[in-house]
């Protein structure tokens, strides 16, 4: 049975901003990892070398961090806006027959986003 949306595309455009905005949260994760990496290194060099060598090598600041979430956050934003400006195009059908089968046959694992936290 085909159930017809507004014009809008409500539903498609939900399910996109959803995994559009799990695979920028994903990115987050992974900038937040390769920071903690960063800093548990910039430990290591602390102990061994000194303070003008550490503050030469050290590029991972707190601002180029804040810098690139920004960035990563800024782009899957507009990426959701450009989608939703093109979805408002076509219009759209759900196939409930269609999403009831991939419903039964996937399976559905719920991922949580939390922040690392470390202190120096």
């Amino acid at each position: 049975m085909e159930k017809g949306l507004n014009d809008n595309g409500d539903l498609l455009s939900s399910i996109i901003d959803q995994r559009i905005k799990s695979l920028f949260k994903s990115f987050l994760s992974e900038i937040e990892d390769i920071k903690f990496n960063h800093q548990k290194m910039i430990e290591k060099i602390q102990s061994k070398t000194d303070e003008t060598f550490v503050s030469n090598v050290d590029y991972f600041t707190e601002a180029k961090f804040e810098n690139i979430r920004k960035k990563v956050l800024d782009q899957g934003n507009d990426c959701i806006r450009e989608i939703d400006s093109a979805i408002s195009y076509f219009d759209c059908n759900f196939n409930q027959g269609n999403f009831e089968k991939t419903r039964k046959q996937t399976k559905i694992i719920k991922k949580v986003f939390a922040p690392i936290i470390y202190e120096k």
